[in-house]
């Protein structure tokens, strides 16, 4: 009898767990990333916008030069699927698309990965892994990051 009502006790707990915590929040405020692409190291501040609109700031860490530039356009939600269509990336007019397929956003520590768009077809299925930081947060420098 004890291990039945530990055993409902948990699964109650786990429920309620469970329903304080949506699945996926609203991807809107500003996130936080840091990756790798072609053997270099990315950097990655996302100010996702109420309008469907959003920034990007990029800081591209290599051992002789730091790149910095800005992209931006427009995200939805469908779903589990985040589609985002980058408009303008260094001060020109693009068309680049992406559709992400989010893994869990407790609102702090999002997770997802590539299934769609040029972003698949160019980087392939990458795992990203995104942190929520505070309104007005900027990109830290190439040194002090590891």
């Amino acid at each position: 009898m004890f291990l039945y009502v530990r055993v409902c006790s948990a699964v109650v707990l786990l429920a309620s767990v469970a329903q304080a915590a949506p699945a996926n929040p609203s991807p809107v405020g500003d996130w936080y990333s840091e990756g790798k692409q072609n053997g270099e190291r990315i950097l990655s501040l996302t100010h996702y916008k109420t309008d469907g609109t959003f920034v990007t700031e990029f800081r591209e860490c290599l051992p002789n030069w730091t790149g910095v530039h800005t992209e931006s356009g427009h995200w939805s939600l469908a779903g589990n699927r985040l589609l985002t269509t980058t408009e303008l990336a260094k001060g020109r007019s693009v068309s680049f698309t992406g559709e992400f397929e989010i893994v869990s956003n407790d609102g702090h520590i999002w997770l997802s990965h590539t299934v769609g768009g040029d972003a698949l077809r160019i980087f392939g299925d990458n795992g990203i892994r995104v942190v929520r930081v505070t309104p007005g947060s900027r990109l830290p420098s190439c040194d002090q990051v590891s």
